[in-house]
């Protein structure tokens, strides 16, 4: 597994640990229904990368492109507003998405998600591979 790929993984583990214990500790709404499918949606998709999904990539690519926009716009407000604390989620949403983007943006990753997809048909290097047990 390509070092990118773990830190998506890593990012996507860190983000939904980050939001349970956001909604299970300041949110008053704790984890009601829609936090609960947040979650399964997040595992779902870190699920659907780790198996090589072509989709799921392009809907983390698409959450991270949108979540930059946001949290670019939520740390603009949080210095208007004066607030540490809404800074401190902002830069904490750009790293992550930041993350996303360069990770699932590489080619090596790409490849590595392309090989998981055809279970393991691929060679390293990039080829189809030779034994005949790699399917």
């Amino acid at each position: 597994m390509p070092k990118k790929a773990q830190l998506v993984l890593a990012a996507a583990v860190v983000e939904l640990i980050a939001f349970v214990v956001f909604r299970a500790t300041i949110d008053p709404r704790g984890l009601d229904g829609t936090g609960l499918v947040h979650v399964a949606f997040r595992v779902a998709l870190a699920l659907g990368f780790w198996r090589g999904s072509e989709g799921a990539r392009l809907i983390l690519l698409f959450f991270a492109v949108f979540g930059l926009l946001l949290n670019g716009l939520m740390l603009a407000g949080a210095g208007a507003l004066a607030s540490p604390f809404l800074a401190a989620v902002a830069i904490f949403g750009l790293i992550i998405c930041g993350a996303y983007l360069w990770g699932l943006n590489d080619a090596e990753v790409q490849q590595w998600m392309l090989n998981k997809s055809l279970g393991g048909a691929l060679g390293d290097d990039g080829h189809e591979s030779d034994d005949p047990y790699a399917r």
